[in-house]
């Protein structure tokens, strides 16, 4: 009986609570419109129950401590990520995240910190990012997994009794995702505009051929079935086509083709399954790329040496051709049997790695300067040390010429007597005789 009374005072205080929590502020669909390659735009649905609340709102990338907490990489770009609320010309409030430098990566992770007056959200956010020559409508599929707070326990019985009106919604994935709070039950409904993007399943192609510049973001845009979210169309392509795949689904092998697997095989895969091996495929992507990158630094060290000896063994005018070493780098990055690693690589991936490359030279280049600066000072310490010396040892030879008594100075010689001169005979006086 008591048992009883509890669970109906508990339900009830869950439903007392709930409709405090409909008016709680919450983020909502993320839209991405920047391209791979380019500094980030994105932009955050914003749901707040009024004006002053609307008001308070702050946002910001979370702190080290909650990204340790959920497990999430830090990646580097995200430091340069700045965030603001803005409401749009509809009435609709949003938050604008931008980034003040480009985003070579085509997964980012990244936690959000929204703050108000009464209360305070964690959510993660999994972006994708296309080429540029994608249309940016394509890219608009976010990754969101909320971080419970406090208030999480207290909105499950809320939401417990309502499952029906989410079957109805299309995007099925989205479901388990949205919290218990009204802001995000209404999720579904803002998932729901693009609803062009999956292909009806009467159109669906059963085989795509991979075309240079493809990616299998596109591909997937192209072929997914109504119903099952882009990453698990990502991985069922994937899944389905591993010869056409270097490894990794980042690296497609341009000419084959890709069987497109049927809806129910899409929607079997768990979307946190999904989600899971899209970022393994990332971070194997990301160390790839850096390995690439530091093959190609390193190549032109390499490649003059051999092409000397070997010049010489031939003919004069082959060595004369081999001295421009610039002009001979641009043409091995032109033909695709020098790297056929990279055979499958759009243009854009190739501008982003040389953009990365001459990062990292000018990396170098500030490092020798640093370094040039340091030995210099180093120089003129030491000058200064010997100066000191010097001065140091000037100083005790004076204090050594103070101490030892003087010598007493020589008594000067004495003068000779001058010599009286000789006085002149006086003349005898003459006597006259008479």
């Amino acid at each position: 009986m008591k048992l009883k009374r509890f669970t109906t005072q508990l339900v009830a205080a869950g439903l007392i609570a709930a409709p405090l929590l409909a008016h709680a502020a919450g983020l909502g669909k993320l839209s991405v419109t920047s391209a791979l390659g380019q500094p980030l735009a994105a932009e955050i649905e914003l749901f707040a129950a009024d004006k002053a609340e609307l008001d308070s709102l702050a946002a910001n990338l979370a702190s080290d401590q909650a990204f340790r907490d959920a497990r999430v990489d830090y990646a580097p770009v995200l430091s340069s990520l700045r965030f603001a609320v803005e409401k749009k010309p509809n009435g609709k409030a949003v938050l604008k995240v931008t980034s003040s430098r480009p985003v070579n990566d085509p997964f980012i992770d990244m936690l959000v910190e929204l703050n108000w007056a009464s209360g305070r959200l964690v959510r993660e956010y999994t972006m994708l990012l296309d080429p540029p020559g994608m249309v940016t409508q394509q890219t608009v599929a976010p990754v969101a997994v909320t971080v419970t707070p406090p208030v999480a326990p207290v909105a499950k019985p809320a939401v417990a009794p309502a499952p029906a009106p989410k079957a109805q919604t299309t995007p099925s994935p989205v479901a388990p995702k949205a919290p218990a709070p009204a802001p995000e039950a209404r999720k579904p409904a803002a998932a729901a505009a693009p609803a062009p993007s999956p292909a009806p399943q009467a159109d669906m192609p059963s085989l795509v051929k991979i075309k240079r510049g493809d990616t299998l973001v596109g591909i997937a845009n192209r072929v997914r079935p109504a119903g099952v979210s882009l990453e698990q169309t990502l991985l069922g392509l994937y899944r389905e086509n591993a010869q056409a795949f270097d490894g990794n689904m980042n690296r497609m092998k341009a000419g084959k083709s890709l069987n497109v697997p049927t809806a129910e095989k899409v929607a079997a895969i768990p979307q946190k399954e999904a989600v899971r091996e899209i970022k393994l495929q990332a971070e194997d992507w990301r160390a790839y790329r850096q390995k690439l990158a530091g093959a190609v630094s390193a190549a032109p060290e390499a490649k003059p040496a051999p092409d000397q000896a070997s010049s010489g063994k031939i003919t004069p005018k082959v060595e004369d051709r081999a001295k421009p070493a610039p002009e001979a780098q641009k043409d091995v990055l032109k033909l695709s049997k020098v790297t056929p690693p990279t055979a499958g690589k759009s243009a854009d991936e190739t501008r982003a790695l040389q953009e990365k490359l001459r990062a990292q030279e000018a990396d170098a280049t500030a490092r020798e300067k640093a370094l040039k600066e340091s030995s210099q000072r180093v120089a003129v310490l030491e000058k200064q040390i010997e100066d000191m010396q010097k001065l140091v040892e000037m100083k005790e030879k004076a204090l050594k010429k103070e101490a030892t008594p003087a010598e007493p100075a020589p008594a000067p010689k004495p003068e000779p007597a001058p010599v009286p001169e000789a006085a002149a005979p006086i003349p005898a006086p003459t006597v006259a005789v008479t």
